[in-house]
């Protein structure tokens, strides 16, 4: 269901906000919603309204607001080298229940990495990568997982819309590249869902080379209407591939 919250026509009609059931909106570009300490990123503010924030609070591990890095807005970039990332521990995760996710992410190259996980690869939790030159989403179910990879491929140094899609019966899974979805049966049962969200790793002792720009979650399948709302959002402020 979508309810006001007009943008004024830029981005978009509608912010992501306007849709029902949205758990989580990080939105790098807006610098009011991004506590920095010097150059980097102590804390990522969510616009939800439900306060889940993600923090870093080693300052060694800290990622660079980045100025003007993707459409010549602002973003987070995080390194492995530098062991960064951004992660909480408190937050009603939707694991194996119904969900939508749409990240935006430009991996420095295409290698096998995190983007975002909950915090284990275990039953109850999810996780969205780089594979082997595809997007890979993950359902980590009790007694089976259920992957989708893309049909297209990916490269680096390339603004990507990825993400991922848990049905309303729980019966299919689908993973998103640009607002394509390749879509697998579900199999096996729900598992308890995590209270973790890490950024850009499966859990907090994993990370990546890449520059995120903004992450909308969820807690509900996204009607197709709806989803070309968010699409569409996002296509006009990242100017995606």
């Amino acid at each position: 269901m979508v309810t006001g919250s007009l943008t004024g026509g830029k981005y978009g009609a509608v912010l992501p906000t306007a849709i029902s059931n949205c758990l989580w909106w990080l939105d790098a570009a807006d610098s009011n919603s991004v506590i920095l300490n010097g150059a980097d990123v102590a804390q990522w503010n969510d616009k939800s309204g439900n306060q889940y924030n993600v923090a870093q609070t080693v300052a060694a591990k800290q990622p660079l607001y980045d100025t003007g890095a993707l459409n010549s807005l602002n973003a987070i970039t995080f390194t492995v080298a530098g062991e960064e990332g951004l992660f909480t521990t408190s937050a009603p995760f939707v694991g194996n229940f119904p969900h939508s996710i749409f990240i935006i992410a430009n991996p420095v190259a295409v290698v096998d990495f995190d983007v975002l996980g909950t915090g284990a690869i275990a039953s109850g939790n999810i996780l969205v990568m780089f594979y082997h030159s595809r997007v890979r989403g993950h359902d980590f179910r009790n007694g089976v997982t259920i992957v989708a990879d893309s049909a297209a491929a990916v490269t680096g140094d390339t603004t990507y819309l990825i993400g991922q899609i848990l049905n309303t019966a729980s019966t299919e899974f689908s993973v998103n590249l640009n607002g394509t979805l390749t879509t697998l049966g579900v199999a096996g049962v729900a598992g308890a869902p995590s209270t973790t969200l890490t950024i850009p790793g499966r859990d907090v002792t994993t990370y990546s080379d890449v520059t995120i720009g903004e992450i909308i979650i969820y807690d509900k399948e996204v009607n197709e209407s709806e989803r070309n709302i968010i699409q569409t959002y996002l296509k006009d402020k990242w100017a995606y591939v």
